[in-house]
């Protein structure tokens, strides 16, 4: 494309673009520090009322737990129930006035026996307040006095020690003017574990009344098992923020202290607002000095675009499809085609060598995921054989030890390359979770089949039926010398035999010292219909060998077409049968080098051999 172009003017100048800027960097500036002092100030202010709240909570609860302290020393006289008492109670002025009530009969009905100072509630306690009592020993009630205000009165019981009336009822009227007055300009209320409230500093003509059994703050307070708290929460009436404390002082009371959460803030919502107003005032400052600049700063690239339009008006080809219209743009248009071009090159060198890195990664990382090929114990040994097709692989083998028990399991998924290698990863994490938690807690016993149902719980979650898997799990018993196996899909396994095969189950089938230990089951990953196959347990000698593997053993070709084979794998392994694990191993791996001579398999091949010894008893002997 050739185009000739003269008198080349930018659409949007750099002095209209470094305005913008400054603009938007100042605007930035203004917004970052406005969020953060929002948030430092809103933080500060909620922890400054929290701690106000528990101050004045802790203040309150100290003195009414001491005004009820002194009243129940006083009531530990009553049981007398003479003229001392009555001197006693006269000295004395945190109670108003006493009565002592018998609870008779089945029904725990109280009747009056003593009494002292001016009685101005004639009624006896309500069955409501005689069961809090019983099951607490202390308890309270606010009773209104037809406008006279409301009196408190605390509620003790006393064991009298006679059989037709075990407990007698202690009421007395607690005289509050001296904690009113202390308490002067603090915002709480005293609630009694029913909800009723004693004394509102705030409001008292809100004594006597509930507490709103949907109030967050009193829920949480009325069982929480710390004695302080603090809570930032909604009333579901109104949705309307407070913030609240609560203190539990004891005496079978709570003390809350609640405040509006925008009343709390009135005071920094000024401040901010005034910040806001500070920070206009510099940005119009800003702006005035950055118009200054930008004119001083442009003037010589003004004079370069000028230029440049001389130049353009010659016979160049030129690519004018550049979006940007200011002086850099222009002076940059003779090099954009060849910088697009090298651009795209290095980017697409720069991905390829970043999907070679990652998949490098994940590779290593599924190698670290399966165990070494040879494992030895005093107790087992385990000998194993892994190929990938692709630098990332479907197939993963683990076990699981515990004290009494070995379990082996090997899986195959279906595919190639990442996505199955990540379902595989999920395997691992699976049983890696369950190896903790049998050796945290080793009585407990998780069966094959129940570990199967397990897995395919985690493969639905992590393939959402995109992918499926399958899996044969085998579990030794060390003391009882049994294999107890489960499939859900996965080939058939061999158990080889040193010796020859007397009797079978009906899960087997025996070939010149190799039985297929068949079940079925259905592959993991499948949501709908998954059935993994019955436990099934054979004895298990110290010769004899388990023999996992996938697929690719049995079904990969070589480059003449021809496959593997399961006759060729089980005449490898009869016939070194008598080297035990090591021997058949070895035999093996050459027989799949030679196998695979100059190809690379196209699918992954892994094989697992369990055995008490990794040599055969036979060949330790000689």
């Amino acid at each position: 494309m050739r185009e000739v172009t003269q008198n080349i003017k930018p659409q949007r100048t750099l002095g209209f673009k470094l305005l913008l800027g400054a603009t938007l960097i100042v605007l930035a500036l203004m917004g970052s520090a406005f969020f953060l002092a929002y948030n430092f100030l809103t933080e500060e202010t909620n922890t400054f009322t929290f701690e106000l709240q528990s101050n004045q909570s802790q203040l309150l609860g100290q003195r009414f737990s001491n005004l009820v302290e002194t009243a129940t020393n006083t009531l530990k006289i009553i049981p007398s129930l003479d003229s001392r008492t009555r001197r006693a109670l006269e000295n004395q002025e945190d109670i108003k006035n006493l009565e002592v009530f018998k609870l008779e009969g089945e029904k725990k009905t109280p009747k009056r026996v003593f009494d002292w100072g001016e009685i101005t509630l004639n009624t006896p306690p309500t069955p409501e307040v005689v069961a809090e009592l019983l099951k607490t020993g202390i308890t309270y009630e606010a009773i209104a006095q037809n406008g006279a205000g409301t009196d408190v009165y605390l509620f003790s019981l006393l064991e009298t020690g006679e059989e037709d009336s075990k407990w007698s009822v202690i009421r007395a009227k607690l005289n509050l003017s001296g904690l009113l007055k202390k308490s002067g300009g603090t915002q709480a209320q005293i609630v009694n574990r029913m909800g009723q409230i004693l004394v509102d500093t705030r409001s008292p003509k809100n004594a006597g009344s509930l507490v709103n059994p949907q109030n967050p703050l009193f829920k949480i307070a009325s069982k929480s098992p710390i004695s302080i708290g603090t809570l930032e929460y909604r009333m579901p009436e109104t949705q309307e923020l407070h913030l609240g404390t609560y203190i539990i002082p004891g005496y079978n009371v709570v003390i809350l202290n609640t405040v509006k959460y925008k009343d709390a803030m009135k005071g920094t919502f000024m401040l901010l607002e005034k910040m806001l107003l500070t920070g206009l005032a510099l940005l119009g400052a800003s702006l005035i000095i950055v118009v200054f600049f930008s004119v001083r700063l442009t003037r010589p690239l003004a004079r370069l675009t000028e230029m440049t339009n001389v130049i353009s008006a010659g016979n160049f080809d030129l690519e004018l499809n550049e979006s940007s219209a200011d002086e850099i743009g222009i002076l940059s248009r003779s090099m954009n085609r060849m910088s697009r071009k090298i651009k795209e090159l290095l980017l697409d060198s720069i991905e390829k060598v970043k999907i070679e890195q990652e998949v490098a990664i994940a590779s290593n990382l599924q190698q670290n995921l399966i165990p070494p090929p040879v494992l030895t114990t005093p107790r087992y040994a385990l000998r194993s054989h892994y190929q990938s097709a692709k630098e990332c692989g479907g197939d993963w083998w683990g076990y699981v030890e515990t004290e009494k028990t070995l379990t082996i399991l090997i899986s195959d998924a279906t595919g190639h390359g990442l996505p199955p290698a990540m379902l595989t990863a999920a395997a691992h994490g699976c049983f890696s979770a369950i190896q903790k938690l049998l050796s945290e807690f080793p009585e407990l016993q998780i069966s094959p089949s129940k570990l199967l149902t397990i897995a395919n719980q985690v493969i639905v979650d992590s393939a959402k039926n995109e992918l499926n898997m399958t899996m044969f799990i085998a579990t030794y018993d060390f003391e009882k010398k049994t294999m107890t196996y489960a499939n859900a899909g996965h080939n058939t396994p061999w158990l080889l035999k040193t010796t020859r095969v007397t009797s079978g189950t009906e899960a087997s089938s025996k070939e010149k010292g190799v039985e297929s230990l068949r079940s079925r089951g259905t592959r993991l990953g499948e949501k709908a219909g998954f059935s993994p196959s019955e436990n099934i347990t054979i004895p298990f000698s110290d010769d004899d060998v388990l023999f996992l593997y996938t697929d690719g053993l049995l079904e990969n070709v070589n480059k003449d077409g021809e496959e593997f084979g399961k006759a060729r794998a089980r005449e490898r392994l009869v016939s070194k049968l008598p080297l035990g694990m090591e021997g058949m191993a070895e035999t093996l791996n050459l027989e799949l080098d030679d196998f695979y001579r100059d190809i690379v398999p196209n699918d992954d091949v892994t094989y697992v051999m369990f055995g008490r010894r990794l040599s055969s008893g036979a060949e330790k002997n000689a």
